[in-house]
């Protein structure tokens, strides 16, 4: 209980001093974040790129479950949550950096293509332009047989039809968490199988 309501605190400290960069009301429940895990699954040899990471709510039920922290690349571009993933997440890729160049980011650091990704941004309010600058970066970055798992607080689908017809992805709703405050849809996205 304590350690949620430090990292609310937090999140709201940076929400009252940043409002515009920040995409929630409250950092992601717990229940939340383990479908967000659970959606994606978990495999010790994979690296998993996490965006909009906030104060690590998601990243630290990804590393109860089984991944390994310098398997972690977390980005995050409010300066204010730096400080406190690296002092949480010791061994993890912490970059502070935004998502529209993740692919710069990750070819500075040797990494090619991953299997997973996991988003908190808020795509839905996000300028179309910049949204769709991320998920070009998120084709360009993932395996063809890679996943991305995205939450929404809203009724339809995060991304685009189009984003799924021109990577030929499809799309499932993973879970919903009544609970999250606001309510919220987890999403799970992955390359629809070619006929051999």
């Amino acid at each position: 209980m304590r350690k949620k309501i430090i990292d609310a605190s937090s999140f709201l400290k940076k929400l009252v001093k940043s409002p515009q960069s920040i995409g929630a009301v409250m950092p992601s429940g717990k229940k939340l974040c383990c479908a967000m895990v659970q959606a994606i699954g978990v495999d010790e040899d994979q690296l998993y790129i996490e965006v909009g990471v906030g104060t690590g709510v998601v990243t630290q039920e990804l590393v109860a479950a089984g991944v390994p922290e310098e398997n972690l690349y977390l980005f995050e571009s409010e300066e204010g949550f730096i400080k406190e993933l690296k002092e949480k997440f010791p061994k993890a890729n912490v970059i502070h950096g935004d998502a529209q160049f993740m692919q710069k980011y990750l070819t500075a650091l040797g990494v090619g293509k991953v299997s997973r990704i996991i988003s908190s941004l808020p795509f839905k309010s996000l300028p179309k332009s910049v949204a769709s600058n991320i998920l070009e970066q998120f084709d360009m970055l993932l395996k063809k047989d890679g996943k991305i798992v995205q939450f929404t607080y809203a009724v339809s689908e995060p991304y685009p039809t189009s984003f799924k017809t021109i990577n030929n992805l499809v799309a499932k709703r993973a879970a919903y968490i009544a609970q999250n405050v606001p309510p919220a849809t987890v999403w799970l996205y992955c390359h629809r199988n070619k006929p051999s």
